[in-house]
């Protein structure tokens, strides 16, 4: 206990909270399994903190993993402040990271963590401590991989402690079975959280003793009303909202109110690293920075990540004074409010709309409230008449939180998974099962009975597409299914890619796009109008011939066929140049979505690539080529000038377009004349990288230091 008096009094910590006491009580010092259930805010970081100390002071490596880039990446600077030896790795799933060996505290996602124990990378037999952050997550789309992760380390690993941790759930104790792990579940926050409905420019609160509370404000729109008294009290809110659209449009009719609360000369440096964000600023980047000059911001998916890294920083600076969010803020980085607004209790289905379940009410106005600023928090959610107001106070601020359950069962989840056991440990139908009934799924309903006869099928699809041959007492994977495993795609999308490249068609651009697309990772496909249809079929079938597969066959029944070629056409339009503005014109795609949908297609399209070495190595150059294309947005004439450092797609166009082609044409073409193409600043970073002198361009640099170089679009070329 004395190193762990000395580390508080180091983070100037005087003493535990309860919940970091009862953990200690429950033998987190002592390498016991532990589930902590608390609100957030409750200081579970701080308690991962402490077991990892310990963990590696005993000569062990500590593995942090959680759901979201975003959360490793300041989990990761948060840990290395207290400890240097701390690393991040969230990348490609087909590198090897044995240098993670030299470290003592590694941070992940659930993904790359699964990634890594496919390759059995030999540092994590090291590994004495696990921390699975957002633990309930185990009911989500994410929840197998998180179920088959620890089950695996488990398997490996017998001896390793595990410390989940976990919004406040009901079935905890389920979990804590399966991890044979002691419980700590408590409602303690820091700062007391009061839940209550605005109904006529009234809050009523329905927990605590806080009563109903009067706005000062004469604004008949809830909203406003809600977010000018806000202001008033030199307060912070996020107002959660369902679409993107909704984000934009809330954020724009509260900006009448922000823009009198601010300091324009700091909330002119948030607009500055919105608009700098992508080389040519879309009109949505525009709308954004204009926002956040007035002091608030929208925050969704639309984004790209340095945007809404620039609004989070401006919010915890108190430069922003409110962010209308969609839910995927709910999910991220810490980032309290004093209040927390549920503008919508509803969320889209694509059949419709549905009441959101209480576990992410709860997780959203879990963000009310900051500590040292804030002696409460408020979660308000907007109610349009007595009968809603009565009802959201009985299901969310009274009703119970849902339990979590397995999601493993169904063919589709279990395929990937089935696969990697097989290739990592698992060499028979018997000890595949003993291995599915050590997961959460045998815990929860008490036997794998009703997964025995989905493993048969999964395992038979898997010997159809090569990757697995049945022997008479072994299952032993093929030189094909290995690496297919290691490549982290789904055994069904590697099938489809395989026929595809083993196929005598000669490919276009669309060929290989399509490929792409039409796997399981590229999902969500875009939407399809229903006045586009006709006119998506004719273009299609008049492009038959560059499919792999016919379209027109009798069997053809792909029910998302419209969807995948749509997104097809939308990067086919990338490659060719056309900007982000563009693309959101056409294609209704945000650059946030954009660059979603580009890393993908890297990892689909690389994956094509390592393929096709196996079973069709004509094809590989072309995969290549395609490869680079989608990554840097260019026709293949440009492949030359991006390789250079500083050169994006942009400045490669118009200096291709000026009749710069090639590395040498750079290096002949003089400072002055480089520098009128992409500024004197760009010009010195190009020559140097380039291993020319710059020292002589330094005084030629003052000549164009106040000149402005027009900053041209690819369209206008």
């Amino acid at each position: 206990m004395k190193h762990v008096s000395e580390y508080l009094k180091g983070k100037g910590l005087g003493k535990l909270n309860p919940v970091q006491e009862e953990a200690l009580s429950q033998g987190l010092l002592d390498g016991a399994n532990i589930v902590v259930s608390s609100p957030t805010g409750s200081g579970k970081t701080l308690i991962a903190e402490i077991a990892a100390l310990n963990t590696i002071r005993q000569g062990k490596k500590v593995i942090y993993t959680c759901p979201l880039r975003a959360l490793a990446t300041e989990q990761y600077n948060n840990f290395k402040s207290s400890h240097e030896s701390t690393a991040l790795s969230i990348g490609d799933f087909d590198s090897h990271d044995s240098q993670l060996g030299r470290y003592d505290w590694v941070c992940t996602t659930f993904e790359k963590l699964d990634s890594m124990l496919r390759k059995k990378e030999p540092w994590i037999k090291q590994c004495g401590l696990l921390i699975v952050d957002e633990i309930h997550e185990i009911d989500s789309d994410r929840g197998p991989t998180l179920e088959v992760m620890i089950s695996r380390i488990k398997h490996f690993l017998p001896e390793v402690q595990i410390l989940g941790l976990s919004a406040t759930i009901p079935n905890t104790i389920e979990i804590a079975k399966w991890l044979n792990a002691r419980v700590v579940s408590s409602d303690y926050r820091p700062v007391p959280l009061h839940e209550g409905t605005l109904l006529d420019n009234k809050i009523e609160f329905s927990n605590g003793d806080a009563g109903i509370y009067e706005l000062k404000s004469d604004r008949k729109d809830p909203l406003s009303a809600v977010i000018e008294d806000t202001l008033k009290g030199d307060k912070q809110a996020i107002v959660f909202v369902n679409t993107k659209r909704s984000a934009e449009s809330a954020a724009l009719k509260l900006s009448m109110l922000t823009k009198v609360a601010i300091q324009e000369r700091r909330t002119n440096a948030v607009a500055s690293k919105i608009l700098d964000a992508l080389e040519i600023p879309t009109e949505q980047c525009k709308r954004l920075a204009d926002l956040a000059k007035q002091g608030i911001a929208f925050h969704h998916s639309g984004l790209v990540n340095k945007q809404r890294q620039a609004i989070e920083d401006g919010f915890r600076n108190g430069v922003i004074k409110v962010i209308a969010a969609t839910p995927t803020l709910a999910a991220g980085v810490n980032l309290p409010a004093t209040r927390v607004v549920m503008n919508s209790m509803y969320y889209y289905t694509g059949a419709g709309s549905e009441l959101i379940q209480v576990r992410n009410y709860k997780q959203r106005i879990g963000r009310a409230g900051r500590p040292q600023y804030d002696d409460f928090g408020e979660g308000i959610i907007l109610a349009k008449d007595l009968s809603e107001k009565a009802m959201y106070t009985d299901m969310y601020i009274n009703g119970q939180i849902e339990p979590v359950y397995s999601q493993l069962g169904n063919a589709a989840v279990l395929r990937t998974h089935v696969l990697s056991s097989i290739v990592a440990f698992t060499r028979d139908f018997e000890s595949l099962k003993e291995f599915f009934s050590k997961t959460f799924y045998a815990t929860q309903y008490g036997s794998i009975e009703q997964l025995e006869s989905l493993l048969h099928e999964v395992i038979t699809d898997l010997e159809s597409w090569g990757f697995v041959k049945k022997q008479p007492s072994a299952l032993v994977p093929t030189q094909l299914g290995i690496r297919v495993s290691d490549l982290y795609i789904d055994p069904f999308s590697a099938y489809k890619i395989i026929g595809a490249l083993e196929s005598d068609k000669r490919a276009t651009d669309m060929s290989y796009l399509y490929l792409i697309n039409d796997t399981i990772e590229m999902r969500p496909y875009l939407s399809v109008k229903r006045d586009q249809e006709g006119q998506l079929w004719s273009e299609a079938y008049e492009r038959q011939d560059e499919f792999f597969h016919s379209i027109t066959s009798w069997d053809f029944d792909d029910y998302s066929f419209l969807n995948k070629y749509r997104q097809s056409l939308m990067l086919q339009a990338w490659i060719n140049e056309k900007t982000e503005q563009q693309l959101m014109e056409e294609f209704n795609v945000q650059p946030g979505i954009l660059r979603s949908y580009l890393s993908n297609a890297d990892w689909i399209s690389y994956s094509a690539v390592e393929l096709a070495k196996i079973v069709s190595k004509n094809r590989v150059t072309e995969l290549q080529k395609m490869r680079k294309r989608l990554h840097d947005g260019i026709k293949e004439e440009l492949f030359l000038l991006t390789e250079v450092k500083f050169i994006g797609r942009i400045r490669a166009r118009r200096i291709y377009n000026d009749g710069l082609k090639t590395q040498a044409d750079l290096m002949k073409v003089s400072y002055v004349d480089l520098a009128k193409l992409v500024g004197s600043k760009t010009a010195v970073k190009i020559k140097k990288d380039l291993g020319q002198d710059v020292s002589a361009f330094s005084s030629d640099s003052e000549i164009f230091e106040n000149e402005s170089v027009p900053q041209k679009s690819l369209a206008d070329y």
